[in-house]
């Protein structure tokens, strides 16, 4: 998948079981699968426990829905 598909953000969240809540780095990839960067495998991955608001909130940064910035609007 060439680069210029995948979106890349960061969000708040527990992603691993056992982890805390902490910031991620997360890709929408063009079929709005969230991954997560598993900092042990060292690559993004589908398994995770991030839930599903958490993902939501990257879709739409990822499909310029909603930004962070309105937040404050």
């Amino acid at each position: 998948m060439p680069l210029s598909a995948e979106r890349f953000f960061v969000v708040s969240g527990v992603a691993f079981t056992g982890d805390e809540c902490r910031i991620h780095d997360v890709v929408v990839e063009p079929d709005d699968s969230v991954r997560v960067w598993d900092p042990i495998a060292r690559y993004y991955t589908l398994n995770h426990i991030l839930p599903e608001a958490t993902q939501a909130v990257a879709r739409r940064c990822a499909n310029h829905e909603w930004q962070p910035a309105d937040w404050f609007d």
